[in-house]
C-alpha cells in the first residue's frame, strides 16, 4: 500500500517520502509478498543510485532479507532515519509480520541482514 492513513507496505516507506516532498518518484508495484530478489534489486537500481558500503546516510533506503531461507537475497525495504537523539541510527519499515509501520534500532539483526543501500537522485 501507499497510504499513510489506509495501509503501508515496505516500498511505500521507500515511494511516500519523495512523494511527500513534492519529488516526483516513480512507483514500483509489480510484486508479491515475496519479492523476487533480482527484480527488487533491478526495480530499486531504475530509480535509485547504489551508496558504497560504510556511506549509508540518514534518509538512505536499504534492502535486507527477514526470512532466513533466502539468506543474502533482499526482499524487504527500510528507510535509515535518525533515532530519538538525532544520532543513533534507526529505521522506518512497514513489515508484514507486525502488521504495522515500525520504527526502531538499526542494529542486529537487520545490519547482518542487510544486502545493500540507495538514495535518491538529484538530492544534495
Amino acid at each position: 500500500g501507499r497510504s499513510i492513513s489506509a495501509g503501508m507496505d515496505c516500498l511505500g516507506c521507500m515511494v511516500l517520502p519523495p512523494r511527500m516532498a513534492g519529488i516526483e518518484f516513480e512507483d514500483y508495484t509489480a510484486y508479491s509478498r515475496r519479492p523476487n530478489p533480482r527484480q527488487l534489486l533491478r526495480e530499486v537500481r531504475r530509480r535509485m543510485d547504489d551508496v558504497k558500503p560504510g556511506d549509508e546516510t540518514f534518509g538512505d533506503v536499504g534492502l535486507c532479507w527477514i526470512h532466513q531461507e533466502i539468506r543474502g537475497e533482499p526482499h524487504h525495504a527500510f528507510m535509515l532515519v535518525p533515532g530519538p537523539d538525532g544520532r543513533q541510527r534507526w529505521m522506518v519499515h512497514s513489515w508484514m509480520e507486525v502488521g504495522r509501520v515500525s520504527y526502531n534500532p538499526y542494529s542486529s539483526p537487520w545490519t547482518e541482514n542487510t544486502h545493500s543501500f540507495f538514495q535518491y537522485r538529484g538530492l544534495d
